[in-house]
């Protein structure tokens, strides 16, 4: 497995910290593409206990929210973040301030579990890995998704936000792949 090289910038919890004032009003290219190919892979929600690790906002959790799952828990370790996810959802799901390398859930909780743009926050995948694998019921789902590196590169995309008319990096961990695939 290729080895995780950090990536200088503000560090996630003060840039998500910042980030939340205009997380929901800012377009998001990025956003709107995961959405797109996402939205067509995940199952039917409907009886399943979904977990969102790495819920930010609580995008996914609202699209969710409508479609009859039994339980919806979103976990993020910016406090930012959830107040906005909790505006959001109006009480739709169960919001944790947490640590997604170590997750405030007990064993075999989930059935689905999405993981959307993550990993490039987190310098261990095998602890977030763990955790995945510790919470999910047999027979469940994982969607993790991220932005490669070789999309990135191509495209000149960053990962980070503008407030005040000054773009904000956040730190993130490289992971280049073995075979890229841009999307």
């Amino acid at each position: 497995m290729p080895i995780a090289r950090p990536i200088r910038g503000i560090a996630p919890r003060e840039g998500y910290r910042l980030w939340s004032r205009v997380y929901d009003t800012e377009p998001n290219p990025l956003l709107t593409l995961e959405e797109r190919f996402l939205e067509a892979l995940l199952p039917s929600v409907t009886g399943l206990d979904v977990v969102d690790l790495g819920c930010g906002t609580g995008r996914w959790l609202a699209r969710l929210a409508t479609r009859n799952p039994a339980s919806l828990v979103g976990v993020d370790f910016s406090a930012e973040m959830l107040e906005q996810a909790e505006h959001k959802l109006g009480g739709a799901a169960k919001l944790l301030l947490g640590d997604c390398r170590n997750v405030p859930l007990s064993s075999t909780c989930a059935d689905l579990i999405v993981c959307s743009f993550l990993g490039s926050y987190i310098g261990s995948l095998g602890d977030l890995a763990e955790q995945v694998r510790r919470m999910l019921r047999p027979g469940g789902s994982v969607f993790f998704t991220d932005l490669h590196p070789a999309t990135a590169a191509k495209f000149g995309w960053r990962r980070g936000f503008s407030i005040n008319g000054e773009h904000v990096d956040i730190a993130t961990y490289l992971r280049p792949g073995r075979d890229p695939v841009l999307i």
